[in-house]
């Protein structure tokens, strides 16, 4: 279509270039009324207004000259001529055709999306592997955190067009640029601290990372007494870090039950409860899906970690100030804590000190060394489940092998007991290299 065919255009299009705020296109005053521009293809729009004119002698030169008029639907953010004399690009002639195609394919999106679908986005252009990353600030949108929109929702015949007060520089959006962005500030310290970043630029290749939030990274500093200085300064930060990704990118739907292996080559566990996703039985995704570019990131409201101590080592260490120091003696006497450096998955559920004491009462004994060994025995073995079970994959009724032969490990999730014996949920989902603890307020009686 000629320039000028429709020269009763021009003066609203200068008009809001200069004078209407974000997303004004609506009205463009109070006693005129919006244009109608349904009428027009993209290329005609570009076309008609001298504001534009270097982008119209550009779209000219390139595989957009007919695509804009006859394709579609697409979106396009479309800079002025002064947003491109900022650049020092004053004509057509100031780039190669093959940086127009580029910086066009860069503009321009499929499908016809207004700036209330595009805001709080990540959309891929139709520049392979480039995104835009859109924003509202107050009352301003803004793209890639920097150009504005000036004024949006010019809907067209074959799609939708936003006028940027600048041009845009094409951004790859890697999965740290948008960890960043979102607000995962000790987390990207990490992967800058470790060089983990340099991976994580690959644009050839896809991740998942689990992002904590910085509330988690500071309770776990608290937890361990360390400061953030200290955990920086950590000679395993780059194991520490892989941990947190999966060299594919997986959504939140494809977060199945089961387990995935982490850049360091740990497991790494999930648990999918009614949509709600859990890591290691602790962490739970409270951000999910949040487009990267080269992938994607959830972010998650715990600092998980590889475990590193089988069963027997994390009962020995971990149980004596947390009120289950009997259960460990109680191996330990019975000859059973080796048991618990078995490969074989496991999970045990271990009475507490006052389930032990109320025992003992009812059998008449002092402690566990007065208990018939055989009997001691049984009942250790039978608070040892076959496979590993963290609390957010128990069903109702679900019936779990023990490790004393013949009898089973029945759950209840609407009570929250186990055979009857209430879950103590300060002590749930310890996570060793072979199996997962749970504590339990009751011993278990052997069935009949």
């Amino acid at each position: 279509m000629a320039k000028g065919a429709f020269p009763h255009l021009l003066s609203c299009i200068r008009f809001m270039l200069a004078a209407c705020t974000i997303l004004s296109v609506v009205a463009c005053g109070d006693d005129e009324p919006s244009p109608d521009f349904k009428a027009l293809s993209i290329g005609a729009f570009v076309s008609q207004d001298p504001n534009f004119d270097v982008i119209a002698d550009a779209v000219a030169l390139t595989t957009w000259k007919d695509s804009l008029d006859q394709g579609g639907p697409y979106t396009m953010l479309l800079p002025s001529n002064k947003a491109l004399s900022d650049e020092n690009i004053e004509s057509v002639d100031d780039l190669s055709i093959d940086e127009w195609q580029r910086l066009l394919d860069y503009h321009i999106v499929p499908t016809a999306l207004t700036s209330e679908q595009l805001v709080g986005t990540v959309q891929e252009s139709l520049l392979p592997g480039y995104y835009w990353l859109v924003n509202k600030n107050e009352n301003e949108i803004d793209v890639n955190g920097e150009t504005k929109m000036l004024s949006g929702d010019i809907e067209l015949k074959n799609g939708m067009v936003h006028i940027l007060e600048g041009l845009l520089e094409p951004q790859a959006l890697t999965v740290t640029f948008m960890a960043q962005n979102r607000g995962f500030n000790i987390f990207v310290k990490g992967l800058l601290q470790s060089g983990l970043e340099q991976v994580l630029e690959n644009k050839e290749q896809n991740f998942t990372l689990f992002a904590p939030t910085d509330e988690a990274f500071e309770t776990y500093f608290q937890t361990n007494e360390i400061s953030e200085e200290d955990w920086l300064d950590f000679s395993r930060l780059d194991d520490f870090m892989k941990y947190f990704v999966l060299e594919n990118s997986l959504d939140s739907t494809q977060l199945t039950a089961g387990y995935r292996i982490t850049l360091t080559g740990d497991t790494l566990y999930v648990s999918n409860q009614d949509g709600e996703i859990w890591l290691n039985g602790i962490g739970s995704l409270q951000e999910k899906d949040i487009q990267g570019g080269n992938g994607l990131i959830h972010g998650i409201d715990r600092v998980i970690t590889a475990p590193e101590q089988s069963l027997a080592t994390v009962v020995s260490e971990n149980t004596q100030g947390n009120g289950y120091a009997e259960f460990k003696a109680a191996l330990i006497y019975a000859q059973l804590l080796s048991t618990l450096e078995e490969s074989m998955p496991m999970t045990i559920f271990a009475p507490d000190n006052e389930a032990f004491t109320d025992w003992y009462e009812k059998l008449g004994v002092a402690g566990y060394y007065e208990v018939d060994e055989t009997l001691l025995r049984q009942t250790l073995l039978y608070h040892i489940a076959v496979g590993r079970h963290f609390t957010q994959d128990f069903g109702n009724g679900q019936v779990l092998s023990s490790r004393l032969s013949g009898a089973s490990i029945e759950i209840d999730t609407e009570a929250g007991s186990i055979n009857g014996a209430s879950l103590d949920s300060n002590y749930i989902n310890k996570l060793g290299t072979n199996g997962i603890i749970h504590g339990v307020q009751a011993v278990f009686e052997l069935p009949s």
